[in-house]
C-alpha cells in the first residue's frame, strides 16, 4: 500500500515537473524601444515599451499565439504584424495611431476588435479575411481606410464609418458577403473601385451629398432595391451596379455626366429611372444592357428631344418638374420630389410622418436610411424629428 502511495506521488511530481519545464517564456525586440514577450503556456504574445512596432519576430509561432496584448506606449502595429495569426482576441491601447498593412489579414478566429479614438490610419489588407469578425466600429480619429481592408471579411454585418474619414479605397468592403448596410458619411468624397463588390447581402446603402465619383465595379452584384446618385456625382464608373438584380428604382442626379459601360447591366428588376440631369449624361451602347427599355424614364422638363437622340433605345421618356421643395428647416435629410407622384427620402435614420394641409396623418413610418414614398399630387408637410419641410407635388 505504502509503495503504491510513493508510486503515485513520484508520477505527479514528474507530470509537475514535465510542465513546468515545458512552459517556456520567448522575448525579444520588435522596435527601437518596443520589447515582445510569448508565454508558451498560454501563448499570450505582450509587446511593451515606447515607439512604433517595426518587425514580427514570432512569425515562427504564429500557429500557436491565441491573445495579443499591446500596452500603453506603443504607436504603432507594423504592416504584417499578426499575419495569419490564429487569435481570438487583441487589445489596442490609446497610444496607437497607425495600423499597418496585413496587420491582422487572415486571423480568422478573431470575432471583435476595439480600435481605440488614437488611430488615425487603417492600412491596407489590415483586417483582410478575418473570417469571423462580425462587427467593427471605426473611431472618429480616423480618415481614411486603405485599399482591400476588410476584403473577404464574410461574417462582416454591420460597419460604422465616422465622418472623419474623407476617402475609401479600392477593393475596401469587397465580398463582404453578410453586410446588410451601409451609411457613408458627409465626408466622403470618392467610393473607389470594387469597394463593395459581391456584398451579396447589401440591401441599402446612402450615398451623401460630398461624393463626386463612383467607381468601378463599386456596387456589382448587391441586392440594393433603389438607389440614388447625389446631385454631386460627376461620373459613375463601368460596371457599378452590373448584376443588381433586385434593383426596382434608381435616381441619377443632376450633376452626372457620364455613366460607365454596363453601370446597370443585368439590373432585370429595373422598373423605373430618373435621371435629373438638364443634358443626358453620356451612356454606352451596353449601359443598361438587359434592361427593359420601355419602363418610365423620368426626365426634367423640356428636355426630353436630347434624351431621345442620346438615349436613343430607350422609349418612353416622361418629362416632369423635379421641384416643388420649400420652407426647409431639415438639414441632414435630403427630400426631393419625383417624377410628381411621390417624395424619396435619403441619409435619414428615424421617425417620419408625411401630413396634409388639412393637418391628416397620412404616413406614419420609420426611415432606415431611405425610402420612397407614393403620394398623389398636392402640398404635404414632412416631419422628421421635430422638423418639418414642405413638399409641393
Amino acid at each position: 500500500m505504502k509503495l503504491n502511495y510513493l508510486k503515485t506521488l513520484f508520477v505527479a511530481i514528474l507530470v509537475i515537473f514535465a510542465t513546468t519545464t515545458n512552459a517556456e517564456t520567448y522575448s525579444g525586440t520588435c522596435g527601437d524601444n518596443v520589447n515582445w514577450s510569448l508565454d508558451t503556456e498560454t501563448w499570450l504574445l505582450r509587446i511593451t515599451g515606447t515607439g512604433e512596432m517595426k518587425s514580427s519576430p514570432w512569425d515562427s509561432y504564429k500557429n500557436d499565439i491565441k491573445s495579443v496584448e499591446i500596452e500603453e506606449g506603443v504607436t504603432s502595429i507594423g504592416d504584417n504584424a499578426f499575419l495569419g495569426c490564429e487569435l481570438t482576441s487583441v487589445t489596442i491601447p490609446n497610444s496607437v495611431t497607425f495600423i499597418g498593412n496585413s496587420a491582422f489579414e487572415g486571423c480568422s478566429g478573431l470575432t471583435s476588435i476595439t480600435i481605440p479614438n488614437s488611430v488615425t490610419f487603417i492600412g491596407d489588407y489590415a483586417f483582410s479575411s478575418c473570417s469571423r469578425l462580425t462587427s467593427i466600429t471605426i473611431p472618429n480619429s480616423v480618415t481614411s481606410i486603405g485599399d482591400y481592408t476588410f476584403n473577404s471579411c464574410l461574417g462582416l454585418t454591420s460597419i460604422t464609418i465616422p465622418n472623419s474619414v474623407t476617402s475609401i479605397g479600392d477593393y475596401t468592403f469587397n465580398r463582404c458577403l453578410g453586410l446588410t448596410s451601409v451609411t457613408i458619411p458627409n465626408s466622403v468624397t470618392s467610393i473607389g473601385d470594387y469597394t463593395f463588390n459581391r456584398c451579396l447581402g447589401l440591401t441599402s446603402v446612402t450615398i451623401p451629398n460630398s461624393v463626386t465619383s463612383i467607381g468601378d465595379y463599386a456596387f456589382l452584384g448587391c441586392k440594393l432595391t433603389s438607389v440614388t446618385i447625389p446631385n454631386s456625382v460627376t461620373s459613375i464608373g463601368n460596371h457599378a451596379f452590373s448584376r443588381c438584380s433586385r434593383l426596382t428604382s434608381v435616381t441619377i442626379g443632376s450633376g452626372v455626366e457620364d455613366i460607365g459601360e454596363e453601370a446597370f447591366y443585368n439590373c432585370r428588376s429595373l422598373s423605373s429611372i430618373y435621371s435629373l440631369a438638364e443634358y443626358p449624361p453620356f451612356i454606352y451602347s451596353n449601359t443598361f444592357n438587359n434592361v427593359d427599355k420601355t419602363i418610365p424614364v423620368y426626365i426634367p422638363k423640356g428636355t426630353r428631344e436630347d434624351y431621345e437622340f442620346e438615349w436613343s433605345d430607350f422609349t418612353n421618356f416622361i418629362e416632369s418638374d423635379f421641384t416643388g421643395i420649400e420652407d426647409s428647416n431639415i438639414s441632414a435629410t435630403e427630400i426631393k420630389v419625383i417624377a410628381g407622384n411621390g417624395i424619396d427620402i435619403c441619409n435619414y435614420y428615424g421617425k417620419l410622418q408625411v401630413i396634409n394641409l388639412a393637418g391628416q396623418v397620412l404616413k406614419d413610418t420609420y426611415v432606415n436610411g431611405s425610402a420612397q414614398i407614393t403620394l398623389p399630387k398636392g402640398a404635404y408637410i414632412i416631419v422628421t424629428e421635430n422638423k418639418s419641410q414642405k413638399v409641393v407635388l
